[in-house]
């Protein structure tokens, strides 16, 4: 039973972390406007603005609402894949690749907006977020998306420590801040990880026969380009932080899982910080904190999605008989 809802997960892994991490980055740039009303508050504040024509209103919404205004467009981007999606349905693969492409493309672009106009380091974390789990959507077609899914989701963890050094206050000690700097350190070394397995991917998928096809012309190809530029410049540096800082910090996971799993391994390292930080945001009992617990928890989904990524090879690396000859993937299945 667990065996065959594992293959399940991993089915619909890529879609699972897009729910997961997109919802709760709604979630969490909403509780960092200061809740849901606060947050609307801020809408409405923002019809009033005294602007002469859609072009000012445009201006001076970014200029004076940022953070409201990207969440709005975070918003936006994961209703229009959610609906869209079921009304393309699975057959049409190449459609909802341009789906996810320009999910993409938006995604970066407000990370580029929330950046430019001042937002809040949490809604500069969600829109980073929005673009890394929009881009691994695509890991399916190009290892090399998990190497920018990757290296977009660090991004949204030194967003997400930011969030929490500014939340300190030394007149009222709390324990939220100090797990959420962890949480955002621990987002980054497990979004290295998810880099590192875009490089295993790579490494695999240029040793098959097609790899010298015509196909490795193409920007986003395993021997294209991009994936070049990614290999000479990121692979190396990723990789020392990787062994000389993220695989020591993670001492609960076993080594087996570090050395084959990356996938899981990048799961366990963010998996215990967002329970805590969840636990410790439902104990301030404000509306802004407990938006934040619901994030967390949804957070935590799209990290399991990401784990899911290995479970797989895990069932197929199982010998199909023991010394004694009882079938143990049979077994397996049946648990």
């Amino acid at each position: 039973m667990i065996a065959l809802l594992k293959k399940r997960v991993h089915r619909v892994a890529p879609e699972l972390q897009f729910w997961g991490y997109e919802v709760g980055n709604v979630l969490a740039a909403i509780a960092g406007a200061g809740g849901i009303a606060v947050f609307y508050a801020g809408l409405r504040s923002v019809d009033d603005l005294p602007g002469q024509s859609w072009v000012t209103d445009i201006a001076l919404s970014f200029s004076a609402y940022p953070d409201i205004v990207v969440t709005v467009g975070l918003a936006m981007i994961v209703l229009l894949t959610i609906v869209l999606g079921p009304l393309i349905g699975r057959e049409n693969t190449g459609v909802k690749l341009w789906i996810d492409g320009i999910a993409s493309i938006i995604g970066i672009l407000l990370v580029g907006t929330a950046l430019t106009f001042g937002a809040s380091w949490i809604t500069f974390a969600a829109v980073s977020f929005v673009s890394g789990s929009a881009l691994l959507r695509l890991c399916r077609t190009s290892p090399v998306y998990l190497k920018l899914g990757g290296l977009m989701l660090a991004a949204g963890g030194v967003g997400l420590a930011a969030y929490g050094f500014n939340s300190f206050d030394m007149s009222q000690p709390s324990l939220l801040p100090v797990l959420t700097v962890l949480t955002g350190f621990y987002v980054i070394a497990a979004s290295l990880m998810t880099y590192q397995g875009g490089i295993f991917e790579c490494a695999g998928f240029k040793q098959q026969a097609d790899a010298s096809t015509s196909a490795g012309t193409s920007w986003f190809h395993p021997s294209g380009r991009l994936a070049a530029m990614l290999e000479a410049r990121f692979d190396g540096p990723i990789s020392v932080l990787i062994d000389r800082v993220a695989l020591p910090s993670v001492f609960w996971v076993s080594t087996k899982t570090k050395s084959t799993a990356p996938f899981l391994t990048s799961m366990w390292t963010r998996l215990p910080w967002r329970i805590l930080t969840a636990c410790a945001a439902m104990a301030t009992g404000t509306p802004a904190g407990i938006l934040f617990c619901i994030a967390n928890i949804f957070w935590a989904v799209g990290d399991v999605a990401i784990g899911a990524l290995d479970w797989e090879e895990d069932d197929q690396s199982l010998p199909e008989e023991t010394p004694s000859g009882s079938p143990v993937r049979a077994l397996h299945q049946e648990d």
